[in-house]
Formats: C-alpha cells, structure tokens, sequence
C-alpha cells in the first residue's frame, strides 16, 4: 500500500468509523486495516441499540458463536467432520452453544424489526436445542444439520439485523479490517 492511499484510507476510517479510528492513531508506520478495532460506543452498524444497551452482551455472545478458530461453531464444524466425531469434544461445545442462544432473544439489535429478531432467534434457539440434543444422542448427522441450519441462519438474521452476511456495519458502509 502506498503512502498516500495509506493516508487516503486512514481519513476514510476516522470519517466512517471513529473507534477503529483511535487504535490506529498516531501510527503511521503500520497499515490501519492490519490493526485490530478498539472498543467505542455502540452506534448504527454495532450491537445494541445507539447509545448503550445490550452492546456488550450481544458482542460476548456472537464473538463466542462465530468469531475464529476457537469459536463453537469453527469447534463444531471441525469435530462434526471427524469420523467418528469427538463426542466427548462435541457434546460440551453443543450444550454451550444451546446455553447461549437463548441470550440473544433477551438483546436488541441495532437495527430491524423486533418481530424479525424474536422470531429469528427463537428459530436459532431451536436449531441450537437440536443441536444439543443429537450431541446427547450422539447422532452425526442429526448433530450436522442442525450445525449447517445455525450457520444458514446467522447470514439471514446478520442481512435483516446488521447490514450484510458478515454482519460488518451497515450496507454501503466501510468494509471490515482485511476487507476490499
């Protein structure tokens, strides 16, 4: 990346998005994509409503979800695919995914309907019981399509509650860290 594309992307950055913004302040010898977002104030394209309210809780919850090689879903999606799977790996990692799901219901999104929300979550809530309970009963394939079904629907409520399929910001808005 040039210099001055460096500095034409660091103004796009601190107009659009203020929290990335300030980790990437007065550091002009790395790329600002490369650094990682800082915590700021929930607003449009975040968890939670504008202002505060379930930010952090929304945030806990999806990071532990969806976020990385260590989240439940990369966990699952990893001892699922074992033959046999690891039972004794994806049992706990089901009743944790099955704990946490109906979490979300208690939240509010930044955006979209709260008939969308109550109803998309109580569908992930079921899909993550299931999930659950075919750990238990130690049935593959049951356990795998209740694992693509979570999945499938994080991309459909992140488009009607977020702003896109990775859920970063809003449509239009600037695109997440390593993202072009």
């Amino acid at each position: 990346m040039t210099v001055s594309s460096r500095h034409a992307l660091r103004l796009v950055v601190l107009l659009t998005c203020p929290a990335l913004a300030l980790g990437c302040q007065g550091n002009s010898s790395s790329d600002p994509v490369a650094q990682p977002p800082t915590a700021g104030p929930p607003g449009p394209g975040r968890w939670g409503p504008p202002g505060g309210g379930g930010d952090s809780k929304m945030k806990e919850i999806m990071v532990r979800i969806g976020r990385g090689p260590d989240s439940l879903s990369s966990a699952l999606d990893r001892e699922l695919n074992a033959e046999p799977p690891a039972w004794e790996k994806v049992e706990p990692l089901a009743t944790e995914y099955a704990t946490l799901a109906p979490g979300l219901e208690k939240l509010t999104p930044s955006k979209g309907s709260k008939e969308s929300w109550a109803k998309l979550c109580a569908e992930f809530t079921a899909a993550a019981t299931d999930l659950g309970k075919s750990a238990k009963a130690r049935d593959a394939a049951s356990a795998r399509a209740a694992q693509q079904t979570l999945k499938n629907s994080c991309n459909t409520c992140h488009r009607e509650h977020r702003g896109g399929p990775g859920g970063r910001g809003r449509p239009g808005g600037p695109p997440g860290p390593g993202k072009e």
